[in-house]
C-alpha cells in the first residue's frame, strides 16, 4: 500500500477549494445575468429586489463559504511546505522570511500554524 505524497494532497485540496468556488461564482453570475434580463424586459425593481434578497442571499453566502474553503486549504498548504522547508530540508526561519518577503515572525506563525494541519 503506497502513502499519497503530503504535497500532492495538499495541492488537490486547493484545486478542489478553487473549483468549488468557481462553481459558487458561476452560480452568482447567473443570479446577476437573470436579474439584468429582467431589468431589460421591464420588471418592477421592487420584485427585481425581492428575487435578489431570496436568490442572491443565499448565493452570496454560498461564494463566501467557499472562498473561505479556499483561504483555509492555501494557509493549510503553506504552513505545511514552511514546516517541510524548515525541519527537513533546514532552511532558517531569516532564509525563509527573506524568500517569502514577510517577518520572521510571520514565517514563525505559519510554522506554528502547521502543528493543527
Amino acid at each position: 500500500m503506497t502513502t499519497e505524497d503530503w504535497l500532492l494532497r495538499a495541492l488537490r485540496e486547493v484545486e478542489d477549494a478553487v473549483e468549488f468556488a468557481q462553481s459558487e461564482l458561476a452560480a452568482a453570475k447567473e443570479v446577476l445575468a437573470t436579474t439584468r434580463a429582467d431589468r431589460s424586459d421591464g420588471v418592477p425593481l421592487v420584485n427585481l429586489a425581492a428575487d435578489l434578497a431570496q436568490r442572491g442571499g443565499a448565493t452570496r453566502r454560498s461564494v463566501a463559504a467557499a472562498i473561505l474553503e479556499y483561504e483555509r486549504a492555501v494557509a493549510s498548504l503553506r504552513a505545511q511546505v514552511v514546516r517541510v522547508l524548515i525541519d527537513e530540508e533546514g532552511i532558517t526561519l531569516a532564509a525563509l522570511a527573506r524568500q517569502m518577503n514577510v517577518s520572521r515572525q510571520a514565517v514563525t506563525r505559519i510554522y506554528r500554524a502547521s502543528d493543527g494541519a
